[in-house]
């Protein structure tokens, strides 16, 4: 990914985090389910960044 696609991806999890508090916390859990869920989603997208960049360095 690039930076402008690594940007968008942090925007897109920040609307998405504040659309869910929008909503209310009546259900706390729901809310931190969700707040895991973004984050371990954008780990794995830089997890395949740092392997894709690598393969193309080694290659």
């Amino acid at each position: 990914m690039n930076q402008s696609m690594k940007e968008g991806l942090l925007i897109a999890v920040a609307l998405g985090l504040a659309l869910v508090a929008a909503q209310g916390t009546a259900s706390g859990y729901m809310l931190k389910g969700s707040v895991d869920n973004s984050v371990m989603e954008f780990e794995s997208g830089v997890a395949d960044d740092f392997s894709i960049s690598g393969y193309e360095s080694s290659g």
